[in-house]
């Protein structure tokens, strides 16, 4: 590859030509059919780091350059992680490990776009006293848990927030699991029609132990919880709550001083419109519980400007520690967002979910 003449290496302390302080990592420019052209744009950009490893460590841009022996333990990306804006925040590594079958991962994202997984199991690693050393053989990699029919992606919560995508696990089994997440752009991607995602970046998990509450996730129609950023945009809504995962205080569900059982918790879940004409519809989802007996524990209130939906818990469950740093209770209510344009064809509902945990 070549650059045209006259081009210069950028110093990384320029200013003038460099990226700004937020994004000290990007290299703004763009590769064209023609390998021996260079031009630089600001609606592109390479994080060099991640996928080349220049001679001259200058090209990195990095305060503290990486080693080749750390360049080659960073994740694997493909091209579709540069063209959507995605960092890594927290698990620079390929292969991580859990604490006690959980993990907390994070991503950011500069980017508006929409994101998905598939979570695979290696098969030869269930008892195997190195597992990490292990090579994948595609034919050994599994959807679901050995000897059962539960799909792996069940256990395993993606929560996407305006600028951050969260995976939480608690897997059922140890042994080695392969992560590959999909991502794209938001302008490709169309509210009443299939999307199709691209493999963005991979990931070793190495899983210590089952999780001892490895329960599934209450089952829904899409990977993402929380509310789906294409459909807030596409129907003008303005969520109370952003993130995915909202947590009642399990304080909150002790005993009074008579030791009368405490009164129910509730939860209020707002949605302003800027649109009248869209309507919100709401169902309830847990595991082991028809949808028809949650109906009762959920209303909704209606005006021009706002939806409101109230949710009454009926009881706490177990508690489960992420990473030593989050906290959620689990096995939880899913409270599944139905949008609805009364200017749209009936049968084209979107959705925009979000988990509720309680405690």
């Amino acid at each position: 590859m070549y650059a045209p003449e006259g081009f210069e290496l950028p110093h990384p302390l320029s200013s003038e030509n460099h990226p700004p302080p937020e994004l000290p990592k990007y290299l703004k420019h763009q590769v064209y059919d023609k390998p021996e052209v260079f031009s630089k744009v600001d609606e592109h950009a390479i994080q060099a780091v991640y996928s080349h490893f220049p001679e001259d460590s200058r090209w990195q841009l990095l305060p503290t350059p990486l080693t080749l022996s750390q360049f080659e333990n960073l994740p694997l990306t493909k091209s579709q992680f540069f063209k959507c804006a995605i960092d890594f925040l927290e698990q620079h590594h390929g292969v991580v490990h859990t604490r006690d079958g959980r993990l907390r991962m994070t991503l950011g994202f500069w980017r508006p776009g929409g994101f998905t997984y598939k979570l695979q199991y290696l098969i030869t690693s269930a008892g195997h006293p190195n597992p990490e050393s292990l090579m994948a053989n595609p034919a050994d990699l599994r959807d679901q848990i050995p000897k059962t029919d539960i799909e792996l992606k069940s256990f395993l919560l993606q929560e996407t927030t305006r600028d951050r995508l969260n995976f939480y696990f608690r897997l059922p089994a140890s042994g080695v699991y392969y992560l590959t997440i999909y991502a794209q752009e938001l302008a490709s991607l169309k509210v009443g029609r299939e999307s199709t995602f691209r493999a963005a970046c991979e990931y070793k998990i190495v899983c210590d132990a089952p999780a001892v509450d490895a329960q599934p996730y209450p089952t829904c129609h899409d990977a993402n919880w929380g509310p789906a950023w294409p459909h807030v945009q596409h129907y003008a809504l303005e969520p109370s709550h952003t993130d995915g995962v909202i947590s009642v205080c399990k304080a909150d569900w002790s005993p009074t001083v008579d030791q009368r059982n405490p009164p129910p918790m509730t939860i209020d879940v707002l949605f302003g419109k800027q649109r009248p004409e869209v309507n919100l519809l709401a169902k309830l989802h847990r595991n082991g519980v028809s949808d028809e007996y949650l109906d009762q524990y959920q209303r909704v209130s209606e005006t021009v400007q706002e939806t409101r939906f109230h949710v009454t818990l009926p009881e706490p469950g177990p508690q489960l520690e992420i990473d030593n740093r989050e906290t959620v209770y689990g096995p939880g209510l899913t409270m599944e967002f139905v949008v609805r344009d009364l200017n749209d064809s009936p049968v084209e509902l979107q959705d925009i979910r979000i988990h509720l945990y309680h405690g």
